[in-house]
This record gives C-alpha cells, sequence and structure tokens, in this order.
C-alpha cells in the first residue's frame, strides 16, 4: 500500500562548533530524507533558558516525503548523531538539532513525538 504524500516542516539549529558547517551538513542529509526542499535563511539566536550558553544559528527546511511520523523521526535522529549530537542533559548545547515540527495535517501525542511540535 502506498503511503500518502505529505509535506514536513523541520527546524535546525547548532550552537556548538562550526554552526554553519553543522546546518549546512543537515540540510545536505535532508535531501536524502525529503524531497522538494525549501530552505529558510539562518539566523542567529540567543538560547532561550541559559544566560552563558552560546547563541544558536537557526533555520527550517520545508519538504515533501511518504515516511511514517516514526519514521522521519528515526531519521532526523540518526543525522543529529552523525554529527556527534549528544545529549548530556535537556537542553545541553548541540551540534546539530533537528525537530520535525509538522508532517501534514498529522496530530500525534505519543512518548516519542508530538506533532505539531509542542513549542511550535
Amino acid at each position: 500500500m502506498d503511503r500518502p504524500q505529505r509535506r514536513a516542516a523541520v527546524a535546525l539549529g547548532s550552537n556548538l562548533g562550526n554552526r554553519a558547517a553543522h546546518l549546512a551538513f543537515g540540510v545536505e542529509r535532508l535531501h536524502q530524507v525529503l524531497s522538494e526542499i525549501v530552505v529558510s535563511q539562518f539566523v542567529e539566536t540567543a538560547p532561550e533558558h541559559a544566560v552563558d550558553e552560546p547563541y544558536f544559528l537557526n533555520g527550517a527546511v520545508v519538504g515533501v516525503t511518504c515516511d511514517t511520523p516514526e519514521g522521519l523521526l528515526q531519521a532526523l535522529l540518526a543525522i543529529e548523531c552523525e554529527r556527534g549530537r549528544v545529549r548530556s542533559y535537556q537542553g545541553a548545547p548541540r551540534t546539530l538539532d533537528l525537530d520535525l515540527v509538522l508532517l501534514g495535517d498529522l496530530m500525534v501525542q505519543s512518548a516519542v513525538l508530538q506533532l505539531p511540535h509542542p513549542r511550535f
């Protein structure tokens, strides 16, 4: 059975090392997961809850996928891992953060995924 195509929105962020290179890596890898990709400009932002942490470079990607929400989440986590993402504590500085914000009009509430993203 063919799965429907859905438009996905993914937020990208980095506040460790060469932030622009980390985001460029994320975008490059997202081309293997999503089709018809559109990439936003990258903007620098202050961390929300920490005063002494490095500033973030953030952006967004929109593209099309036939993947399930869980499958797409696993692909995003694998890309983060490839770029050395370590989750030492919630909100820890990161090389690459990829958040699945939207997947079509799907609404998902599970232990590992919430769509739309809770901070959307």
